[in-house]
């Protein structure tokens, strides 16, 4: 599901821009305005979930970075993905300066009640073994973030993070 395309803003939409195609969605979905409605509803619900990763500027860097699929050749070739592009792959070029190592994005998927309850969940990356505790919310979606544990860094560079995606399901 494409966010941006959902709230009916463009990937380069403001967070003013998103606020507001937020609410006038919201406007005219909310179930206490229209309650009884499945699809309004879900549409609510739709549009509440993007307007959480969208407006939280972090959770919005990953997102495009790691859900938004090229739509055309000129994205594939031009679209900077982690700070590479396709054509990075056949023009390789030594940094002139120390770069940044990739974020990595692993997502777990907990149940809502565990969600709702708070619980510890084990991620394993590399041969390493984290335990993350998880406080009590409703929210479906946290991004946990263990900074310094994704892919290496270049030239001196600072290693990336290891980006951590724990969704509800069911």
């Amino acid at each position: 599901m494409n966010y941006y395309k959902l709230l009916g803003v463009d990937i380069t939409a403001t967070q003013k821009e998103i606020q507001t195609a937020f609410w006038k969605i919201s406007l005219e979905t909310h179930p206490d305005r229209h309650g009884g409605d499945p699809e309004k509803e879900a549409r609510f619900k739709a549009a509440q979930q993007a307007y959480a990763v969208l407006h939280d500027e972090e959770l919005r860097r990953v997102y495009d970075r790691m859900a938004i699929p090229p739509e055309t050749v000129k994205d594939l070739l031009l679209k900077s993905r982690a700070g590479r592009t396709a054509l990075d792959l056949f023009l390789p070029k030594a940094p002139a300066e120390p770069a940044c190592g990739e974020d990595v994005l692993i997502k777990r998927y907990v149940s809502r009640k565990d969600l709702r309850k708070g619980t510890v969940i084990t991620v394993e990356h590399e041969g390493r073994e984290w335990f993350i505790t998880l406080p009590p919310s409703t929210a479906k979606l946290l991004i946990a973030r263990l900074a310094g544990h994704g892919r290496p860094g270049r030239k001196g560079g600072n290693n990336g993070d290891l980006l951590v995606a724990v969704v509800a399901k069911g």
